[in-house]
């Protein structure tokens, strides 16, 4: 390009960063400034979210000290973004101090707030600032509600908040019915879970994963069954969560007749999630299945050789070795199978 201007600067840092090369955007970064480009909001929103998922403190607290220099701490889209970056990086005090600084808030921002705390489990801190929030006249998303959902921690507080999604109207969104249904469980009230469950006008197999899940952790394997059984003959394909939540109450052999009789084959993923209790029930045959859906994993292999161990069958670990070996199936470390 015979010139460039922040919007092409913004771009190339953004890509950059967005790859995985976060030293390269800051590199860049740093000859726009040499070139006198000044960065904008957009300039460092690219930065700031590379940095969140990398969960980098240094390069974030670097990114956090340009972002003033330039003046734009306070502007309400990069304020955001840095509350969002601090909270991945275990920074609270950082995040508080951000969100304080803020002129204006919206429902983002104070999302994004709360969200921080609910990932640093203070779920009082959490309800206050939604208590803050509305005093200001602010009305709550959806996003915002399924973080609240994660905070409520009695059944009392539950209420009222399902309470005040269905009067904003939001009862009818399938990921708020979701998080209705495992705050609940969470707050002790299946019947109250259950209710949720019911009047759902659609399911996806994260409901149903969360209904079994909260029954079976009351106790009421029975019913946690039931469900399993009506979410099958709907058609709803299990996934790994389904199957980790439904093993508790539930016998092995029940668990692998289920999955032969699922019209579409499990994936890999589905299987692997029963070695677990395949190695606690010593059910080798339902292990070496696995072994045939996923020959070259090695994953598989290291699951199947606990199973084995556990079983007392040391000739067959052994023979496991060698078809790896022969296999030319390799990680690092034979020590994983020991």
């Amino acid at each position: 390009m015979p010139k460039q201007n922040v919007v092409s600067w913004s771009a190339m840092i953004a890509g950059c960063a967005h790859n995985g090369s976060v030293d390269e955007a800051i590199e860049l970064f740093q000859q726009m400034q040499q070139e006198n480009v000044k960065p904008n909001g957009v300039t460092f929103i690219g930065l700031i979210k590379e940095c969140a998922i990398s969960a980098s403190l240094d390069h974030g607290k670097w990114v956090h000290a340009q972002i003033i220099k330039a003046g734009l701490e306070t502007d309400v889209v990069v304020a955001t973004a840095l509350i969002n970056m601090f909270a991945k990086s275990a920074s609270l005090q950082d995040t508080q101090q951000i969100f304080d600084k803020m002129k204006v808030h919206n429902v983002i921002s104070w999302t994004a707030m709360i969200n921080a705390y609910t990932e640093h489990g203070m779920y009082v801190e959490a309800m206050n600032a939604f208590h803050r929030m509305q005093q200001e006249g602010m009305e709550p998303d959806p996003v915002m509600f399924i973080c609240l959902l994660k905070a409520c921690a009695s059944l009392q507080e539950a209420r009222l908040l399902h309470a005040g999604i269905v009067a904003a109207a939001l009862e009818s969104d399938i990921c708020v019915r979701n998080g209705l249904i495992n705050m609940y469980a969470k707050c002790g009230s299946v019947m109250d879970a259950r209710n949720a469950f019911n009047r759902m006008p659609e399911r996806d197999v994260v409901t149903w994963s969360a209904m079994i899940a909260g029954l079976r952790e009351h106790g009421h394997g029975g019913e946690a069954l039931e469900i399993f059984h009506q979410m099958v003959s709907e058609g709803i394909r299990p996934d790994n969560v389904t199957f980790v939540a439904v093993l508790c109450a539930w016998h092995i052999d029940e668990a692998e007749d289920f999955l032969n009789k699922i019209p579409q084959v499990p994936e890999a993923a589905t299987w692997r999630a029963l070695l677990g209790a395949c190695r606690t029930h010593g059910h080798v045959k339902l292990a070496e299945y696995l072994l045939v859906l996923e020959p070259d994993d090695f994953a598989v292999y290291v699951l199947l050789s606990h199973v084995y161990a556990t079983a007392g069958l040391c000739a067959k670990a052994v023979s496991l070795r060698k078809l790896m070996e022969e296999r030319g199936i390799k990680d690092g470390s034979w020590s994983q199978l020991d």
